[in-house]
């Protein structure tokens, strides 16, 4: 009766080593596909917003062949911003329209 205790305790033991071993695979499998998963993640953020600015250049470039570019003293910074894709960069270069370094908003 001891014998028959002793091998099922061995099986035991075995059958825990293995689920341990598939365990430790497992853990390593979802780290490396945790890591793909970030870096595809990385390379759709970015060609998402290159797709946002190309799409932006896109649109201005048709605006300004069809003629409907045009400014006007009294747009806001807000339209002024829809209008050009590089507007809010040329307004902060004369400090316009809440650069950086000053207290208006658009």
């Amino acid at each position: 009766m001891q014998y028959v205790a002793l091998i099922a305790a061995l099986a035991a033991l075995l059958l825990v080593w293995m689920t341990n071993r598939r365990l430790a695979d497992l853990e390593a499998r979802l780290a490396r596909d945790s890591s793909r998963l970030y870096e595809i993640r990385s390379a759709l953020d970015t060609l998402s917003e290159r797709l946002t600015h190309e799409t932006a250049d896109i649109r201005f470039d048709m605006r300004r062949r069809s003629g409907e570019v045009q400014f006007s003293p009294n747009m806001t910074m807000a339209e002024i911003n829809q209008v050009h894709p590089a507007a809010r960069t040329v307004l902060a270069g004369f400090h316009l329209g809440g650069c950086q370094c000053c207290a208006g908003t658009g």
